[in-house]
C-alpha cells in the first residue's frame, strides 16, 4: 500500500524544517569539487534511465551510487533533457507528465529533487505558485526549488519573504537568487538581513558579495549605527577572504573611507581603517602615494574616538586579541597588564597575550603579569620528569611551555618577583626550558639569597645536561673570593713589531675567579695583553700569568699550552697575546698568543741551551 508523498507531507508542515547540516549546501559552499568526469557519469547514469522509463524498460530512476548529492549533476542533467527535448527523443508532453507526477506523487526524496530541478522548464504553469510554496518549506529541496520559484508571479518579493522569515540554508538560497530591484532590499540586507541562526559566517559573506554595498553606504540618511555595523560585516569579510576580494574596487573603498571619518567610532570601523589601507597598498593597480595614505590612516586612526573604541574592546574581549593588539598600537594606546585581563580570564594559555604584553618595556607589567601566572597557571604537568636528550633532539614546546620560557626570560628584570618560578624552571621537563633557566639565574648570581643558592646545588646533582651543570656550578661558586689583583707591567710591556713570531690559539683560564667589573672593562676584542711568569704559584711551577696593559692578572694561560712558553720565559724571551673573541655570558675569552721580535736573533742559542738544559724537566735532555 503507497504511502504518502513527499509534497502532501510537506503541504501539511506549517513551519520550515531542514534548515541545517545539508547535503547541498555543503557541496555548493563549501566542498564543490567533484570532476567534470564524474558529473558526466552520474548525469549519464540517470539521463538513460530516464530514457529507459520513456521506452517502457523501467518504472523508475536510476541514482548513482555515491555520497555526492542530486546537487552536484543535476544541472548538467536538466540541460541534457532539454536537449534530448529539443531532438524529438523524447516528447515534451512526457517530460511534462513525468515532472508533474513525481513531484506531486513521489515517496523518494532524490526522485523529487530531480523532477523539481525539470520544474523550471517542464511543469504546468498552474502548479509553479502552489509547488513553489510548498517546497520552500524544506532544507533538503530548496535548492532544486529554486528554478520554480523563479517562475512564480511575484517571485522575488516570495524570496524577500523567505529571508525575513527562515534560517540557514532557506534563508541563504533566497539571498542568493532574489533581485536587488530595491534599495530597500538592500537596506535590510545590510541592517538585518545578513543575520542567521545556522551560517551566520556564510551568510555575512553572501550578502557583502552579492548586495551594492556603495549604494547602501551612499543613501541619504544612513546613521552612524548603520556605518559602524556594515563595518562590522566588511571586518568579517576581510577577516575570511583576505585583501583579494575587495582588490579594485576603489570607489566602494573611497566611500566607505568616507564615511567611517565621519560617522565610524566602533573598533570595526577602526579595523576596516587599516584592512582598507593594507587592501589598497597590496593592489598593484592602484597608483597611491603610500606615504601620504599611511599618515591619513594614522591621524584617522589615533583620534580619539578610536582610543575609547580600543579601550572598550579590551573590556569586552570579544574581539581577536593579536587584531585589537595592532589596532591599539595604530590608536596609539599603550596596553598594560589590567586590559588584557578580561582576555587571560577567558583563556590563561593564550600566548598571543604573554607576547604582547611583554613587548612592553614596563616593570609594573611584569610584575603583575608575573603575578597572576604563579597565582593562576598551573605547570605540574611539564616540571618534575625532565628530559635529558641532546641539543640535536630538543623537541618543540607547547604552548603551555612557551608561556613558561617567555615569562622566566623576564624574571632577571623584576627579581625577586617570581623567585618560585625559577625553582619550577630547575624542574622543568624540557631541556630548552632549564637552559633558558641557568642563563636567567646565572645572571641573577650575586642577587640570590643563600638559601636558594643551596636549593640550585641540590639540583646539580640531578642535571644531566652539561651547559646546565656548569652555569649551576658557577652560581654555587659564586661565594669564592674574586681576586682583583694587579701587577707591575715595567718588566713585561713589549711593543707589536711586525716581525713578532706568531705561535699558537689558546684562551684565558680562570676567568671565573676574577672580579666581573674589572673583566667586562678589560677584556676587549683585539686588546693586546701580556704575559708574565707565576714563579710562586704552588699549582703549576710553569704558571704563565695573562695580564693587561693596565696590570690587571686577567687569568692564565691553560696547562696544555705553558710548558714550552714558560721555558722560553725563563730564557728571557717576551710573549704577549691578542684577544680573539670574549664571550662574557660564558666567561670565556679566546687569544693568539706571539712571541716579541725582542731580543729574538741574538738569544736563538741561549733558547735552545735553556731548553736542553733544564734540569726541572728531564725530557728535553
Amino acid at each position: 500500500m503507497p504511502g504518502i508523498s513527499i509534497y502532501e507531507s510537506l503541504k501539511n508542515v506549517a513551519e520550515y524544517i531542514d534548515c541545517s547540516e545539508n547535503v547541498e549546501f555543503e557541496y555548493r559552499y563549501k566542498y564543490n569539487f567533484l570532476p567534470d568526469v564524474e558529473k558526466r557519469n552520474f548525469r549519464n547514469i540517470v539521463l538513460k534511465s530516464l530514457i529507459e522509463m520513456y521506452n517502457g524498460d523501467r518504472e523508475n530512476i536510476r541514482f548513482p551510487e555515491t555520497e555526492y548529492p542530486v546537487a552536484s549533476y543535476v544541472s548538467s542533467f536538466v540541460n541534457s533533457v532539454r536537449g534530448i527535448v529539443s531532438e524529438g527523443i523524447i516528447p515534451v508532453e512526457w517530460v511534462e507528465d513525468f515532472t508533474k507526477n513525481t513531484i506531486l506523487n513521489s515517496e523518494d526524496k532524490k526522485e523529487v529533487q530531480v523532477a523539481l530541478a525539470l520544474g523550471e522548464y517542464f511543469l504546468a504553469d498552474n502548479l509553479v505558485n502552489e509547488v513553489g510554496k510548498v517546497f520552500s518549506k524544506s532544507g533538503n529541496y530548496i535548492f532544486y526549488d529554486i528554478g520554480v520559484i523563479k517562475r512564480m508571479k511575484n517571485y522575488n518579493t516570495f524570496l524577500f519573504e523567505l529571508i525575513k522569515n527562515t534560517d540557514g540554508v532557506i534563508k541563504l538560497y533566497a539571498a542568493e537568487y532574489i533581485e536587488e530591484i530595491d534599495i530597500s532590499i538592500t537596506n535590510y540586507m545590510f541592517n538585518e538581513g545578513y543575520k542567521d541562526k545556522y551560517y551566520p559566517e556564510f551568510m555575512v559573506g553572501l550578502v557583502m558579495n552579492t548586495f551594492n554595498r556603495t549604494a547602501y553606504l551612499r543613501r541619504d540618511g544612513i546613521t552612524d549605527d548603520e556605518v559602524n555595523n556594515f563595518c562590522k560585516l566588511f571586518a568579517e569579510t576581510f577577516k575570511v577572504s583576505g585583501p583579494e576580494i575587495f582588490r579594485g574596487e576603489i570607489d566602494f573603498l573611497d566611500t566607505l573611507l568616507y564615511k567611517i571619518e565621519n560617522q565610524g567610532k566602533s573598533i570595526e570601523a577602526l579595523y576596516s581603517i587599516i584592512a582598507i589601507a593594507e587592501i589598497i597598498l597590496s593592489d598593484d593597480s592602484v597608483e597611491v602615494d603610500e606615504e601620504e595614505l599611511i599618515d591619513g590612516i594614522r591621524a584617522l586612526a589615533g583620534q580619539q574616538r578610536f582610543k575609547d573604541a580600543v579601550k572598550e574592546a579590551f573590556k569586552d574581549a570579544s574581539f581577536e586579541f593579536s587584531s585589537l593588539a595592532i589596532m591599539a598600537e595604530e590608536a596609539g594606546v599603550d596596553i598594560n597588564f589590567n586590559m588584557v585581563k578580561a582576555y587571560l580570564d577567558k583563556n590563561k594559555y593564550d600566548l598571543s597575550i604573554y607576547k604582547e604584553l611583554l613587548k612592553k618595556e614596563s616593570s609594573a607589567n611584569r610584575v603583575e603579569l608575573v603575578n597572576y601566572v604563579e597565582e593562576n597557571l598551573d605547570f605540574s604537568d611539564i616540571v618534575g620528569n625532565m628530559e635529558g636528550i641532546s641539543l640535536r633532539e630538543e623537541r618543540e614546546l607547547n604552548e603551555k611551555e612557551k608561556i613558561f620560557g617567555l615569562v622566566l626570560v623576564e624574571l632577571s628584570k623584576i627579581y625577586p618577583v617570581g623567585r618560585e618560578l625559577l625553582k619550577l624552571g630547575m624542574e622543568a621537563n624540557s631541556t630548552r626550558i632549564r637552559k633558558v633557566t641557568a642563563k636567567v639565574l646565572l645572571r641573577l648570581k650575586k642577587q640570590l639569597p643563600d638559601k636558594f643558592v643551596d636549593y640550585v646545588a641540590s639540583r646539580f646533582s640531578m642535571e644531566i645536561i652539561p651547559e646546565v651543570k656548569k652555569a649551576y656550578e658557577k652560581i654555587i661558586n659564586r661565594n669564592v673570593d674574586k681576586k682583583l689583583e694587579k701587577v707591575s707591567t715595567d718588566d713585561i710591556r713589549v711593543e707589536k713589531n711586525p716581525k713578532d713570531i706568531y705561535i699558537l690559539e689558546s684562551y684565558i683560564a680562570g676567568l671565573a675567579y676574577k672580579d666581573r667589573e674589572m673583566l667586562e672593562r678589560e677584556l676587549r676584542e683585539d686588546a693586546r695583553l701580556y704575559m708574565k711568569r707565576d714563579y710562586s704559584n704552588l699549582h703549576d711551577i710553569k704558571a704563565v700569568k695573562i695580564v693587561s696593559k693596565s696590570g690587571y692578572v686577567l687569568g692564565f694561560l691553560p696547562k696544555k699550552d705553558n710548558e714550552i712558553i714558560s721555558r722560553l720565559m725563563d730564557a728571557g724571551k717576551y710573549f704577549y697575546c691578542i684577544i680573539d673573541k670574549v664571550d662574557m655570558e660564558r666567561l670565556h675569552a679566546d687569544i693568539e698568543v706571539y712571541l716579541s721580535y725582542k731580543d729574538v736573533m741574538k738569544e736563538v742559542s741561549q733558547i735552545a741551551k735553556a731548553i736542553i738544559s733544564d734540569p726541572r724537566d728531564k725530557r728535553f735532555n
